[in-house]
This record gives C-alpha cells, structure tokens and sequence, in this order.
C-alpha cells in the first residue's frame, strides 16, 4: 500500500489530472475502512504552502452559479497564462436514493476543456450543510497540486448552507434578480457569514430596477454588517461585471496571516465534525444504539412522542428521574 499511496501522491503533487482524480476518489469515501489509506495519503503529499485562494458560490437554485464560475474561471485563465483553477462543485443528492445528477460540470462547457482547469463534482450525500462531507480532504489535495485558485460550489442557499464559510477564504453570494423579494434569500445567518454579493443575470433588467435592487442589497449589508462586503452587478452570458467583480475579489484575498488563522478555524470545525460523525458509528454498536432501534418501532406503534422523548435523555443520564411517590 505504501508504494501506491507514494506514487499517487507524487502524481498530486505534479498536478496530474488522472492521478489527481483517483486521489479525490479516494479522499472521498465516507467507509471508515478506508481511513488508513486517506490519512496515508494526506501525509504522502505533504503541508502544501498556503498560496491557493478558495472561493465559494453560494445562492438560490437557479441563480446562475454554475454559469459564472464558468465565465469568471474562463475570463481568469485567458488572463493570467500561468494561472491553473480547480473547481469543486456538490450537487444535491436525491433524499429518496442517495444518487445525484452531478450535472454541474453541463454547465461549465468553457473550462471543462480547459487544459488549465480541473473539475470535480461531488454528491451531498444528503447532508444539510450543502457540501460532501470529505470536502476538506479534497481543498487539502487540490492545495497540495498547487492550483492558484480552488472555486469551490455549494448545493443552494439557506440557514445550513453557511458551512462553505468553513471551506473558503472568501464567500460570495450569487443573487438571481427575479426571484420575488431579493432579500428574502438573505437570511441573517447567512448575511453575517457572506463576504459579498454577485447580482447575476442584469442583462435582463432594465437600468431602473438595476439600481432599485443594487440600493436593496446595499442598504441591508451596510445595516447587517457596516459596510464591507460588497455588491456588484455582473451577467454570466455576456461577460458584464466580470473584471469589476475579480478586482474586488482579488482586493479581498487574505493576507498569509489572515489565512493561517482561517485554516485554523476550518480543521476545528472539520475535526469537531469528524469527531460527531465517528461518534454517531460508535453509538450505533452500543446499548444506546440498540435503543434507537427500539424507540422508533414504538414510535411507529404510535406510543407518545413525548414519552419517548423522555426515555432518550433519561438513557444517557442527561436527567434524574424524580423518585415515585
């Protein structure tokens, strides 16, 4: 195993596209059996320098994410020759079985031939916060390739979806102009974790409701957040707003330090995550696992919810029963 993990780390390292895909593949799996050869290959490639700069895509369905990663990727790699670009991308999976359309890279008709860019959808696999759950492996690697920037594409928008704050140094919210109430996407959680906002799809609206929407979404990050983040309109089809958004993009890059202290908050909060996840594995093999099991048939033989409700936090000692009388 060490001689393979060696050679598909050096391949990672030289930014080979297949060798860098089985890796991701591997990095991937969610089969704790497959742990020791993660964590093998983690080390294999080595602390890469902090020199990537991960951005993230978050927004409503619909609101053109896909497509102006696309065209922004595209307008960066033409512009700088020497640059390379990964984009990761989760696409939601099916709650009914699991499977996911991984349709994303349909949409990314530019850069998916770019001899510059590397592509990788993952599935949510369900999860509620609207990224695989091995993601951070993934950013690890794609650092270790040594891409100089990694966009990295959430599943939607909403209260959950604020765990990319977790994943990127930068979050940009892409807002769709037609969606009724442009603010109503914009809940406080997410407000506070976003650090600016792309108003897509302007070539569809007219100069009045251009500035009526650009004064909204101004006016409720100066309250929310004083000011900093920004607000800036930009069309994916025809390429408006592109260089405008990359010059404030790029004036947003944290410096090492900033960065270093980011990477230190995200491996908490990935660890702390690994950390419930194995503790969910473990508490299956256990007396209180076994309880899991029995409270849902009851449940299903329609005793009290309440009642069982009870029983959990009375099985893990959480409260002491009061003594009958």
């Amino acid at each position: 195993m060490e001689t393979r993990i060696s050679a598909l780390a050096e391949k990672v390292r030289a930014r080979d596209r297949v060798g860098l895909a089985q890796a991701l593949s591997l990095a991937e799996s969610l089969r704790w059996e497959d742990l020791p050869q993660r964590v093998a290959l983690l080390r294999a490639v080595g602390t890469a320098p902090l020199t990537a700069y991960r951005i993230g895509f978050t927004g409503a369905p619909g609101a053109g994410k896909s497509t102006l990663i696309d065209a922004l990727g595209a307008y960066l790699l033409e512009r700088f020759p020497d640059a390379h670009l990964a984009i990761l991308t989760v696409d939601p999976s099916s709650w009914r079985s699991g499977g996911s359309l991984l349709a994303d890279q349909t949409r990314m008709r530019r850069l998916a031939a770019h001899p510059r860019a590397f592509l990788r959808t993952f599935a949510s696999g369900g999860h509620l916060g609207g990224l695989h759950p091995r993601l951070y492996e993934a950013l690890t690697l794609c650092e270790a390739a040594g891409f100089t920037w990694i966009f990295v594409e959430s599943v939607g928008t909403g209260q959950s979806e604020i765990e990319l704050r977790y994943a990127c140094d930068f979050l940009l919210y892409v807002a769709l102009p037609h969606g009724g109430d442009e603010l109503q996407g914009l809940k406080r959680g997410l407000m506070e974790a976003l650090d600016g906002i792309a108003l897509n799809k302007v070539d569809t609206l007219a100069a009045a409701d251009l500035n009526r929407l650009l004064f909204q979404l101004e006016t409720a990050l100066q309250l929310l957040r004083g000011g900093k983040p920004f607000v800036v309109p930009v069309s994916a089809l025809t390429g408006e707003g592109l260089p405008l958004l990359w010059e404030k993009l790029w004036a947003h890059q944290p410096t090492p330090a900033q960065q270093t202290t980011l990477r230190q908050e995200q491996a908490r909060y990935w660890l702390l995550r690994y950390w419930q996840e194995a503790l969910e594995q473990w508490l299956q093999r256990t007396p209180q696992g076994q309880l899991r099991h029995h409270l849902l048939t009851r449940l299903e033989k329609g005793e009290p919810f309440w009642a069982l409700l009870e029983e959990i936090a009375g099985a893990f000692g959480l409260f002491q029963r009061e003594a009958p009388a």
